[in-house]
């Protein structure tokens, strides 16, 4: 009976510990954003082949974009070597398109955005490198829902993509923390954001005319790289 006593009032001490380590944060963060190449997969007609959103040489989106979160969490053993966090993201990225090629070469959009909004339940792995470096280092990713929008190109363009979609989300990071003291952390990181491939409502119009040729629909793809940049509050 006393040994029964003596390993429940450890795992209380121990209880007691763990929870005196745990610390609520919140966290926010934003940067620049860059959209891969989206192969946009015909289905129905409107446009034959392949679209691809392209930038110059680098043949992505025309400019750079930018992301932006928020985040509520929680750290568990947040002092120790090893620490884990779980939180829940609020985010929204946006890149401006230059122009939609199909695979024989022809120009057939020029303009128009990719917006994506995402609520994301994430879990990450913090190292704390101790005396060795000034930095601590995580990875981590999770999987959430994507609201996905492809805004409609300028009216010059012969085909329009001009739709919205609800997807499955996932994201996949990696980065530093600077702590500043006890509840305050500078955090950068690498973000890879993707979601399963929305369908879009597609139009085909007459350049002279703008009347309506066709409608169909197109399954595109979406990939987008974050640099991020945060501050993180721990209470």
């Amino acid at each position: 009976m006393s040994r029964f006593f003596s390993i429940a009032a450890a795992c209380v001490l121990l209880g007691g510990a763990a929870q005196a380590d745990t610390h609520l944060y919140v966290q926010l963060q934003g940067g620049p954003s860059f959209a891969h190449d989206s192969d946009v997969s015909d289905r129905r007609g409107p446009v034959n082949g392949q679209i691809r959103y392209e930038h110059g040489e680098l043949n992505v989106f025309e400019d750079m974009g930018f992301n932006g979160s928020g985040a509520v969490g929680v750290h568990f053993a947040r002092g120790e070597k090893h620490s884990f966090r779980v939180e829940v993201l609020g985010g929204y990225n946006r890149s401006e398109i230059k122009k939609v090629r199909t695979d024989d070469g022809n120009t057939v959009a020029r303009g128009g955005h990719l917006s994506v909004g995402s609520v994301l339940a994430n879990g990450y792995y913090e190292h704390d490198f101790g005396n060795l470096a000034w930095f601590k280092a995580f990875v981590g990713g999770g999987v959430g829902a994507g609201f996905v929008d492809f805004g409609g190109p300028r009216g010059s363009s012969t085909v329009f993509i001009d739709d919205d979609s609800t997807e499955f989300a996932w994201n996949a990071t990696a980065g530093v923390v600077l702590p500043l003291g006890d509840h305050v952390d500078l955090t950068g990181a690498y973000r890879f954001l993707s979601t399963t491939d929305p369908e879009l409502e597609t139009t085909v119009v007459d350049p002279a005319t703008g009347a309506v040729m066709r409608r169909g629909k197109v399954d595109a793809e979406v990939g987008i790289h974050d640099l991020q940049l945060g501050i993180r509050f721990t209470f």
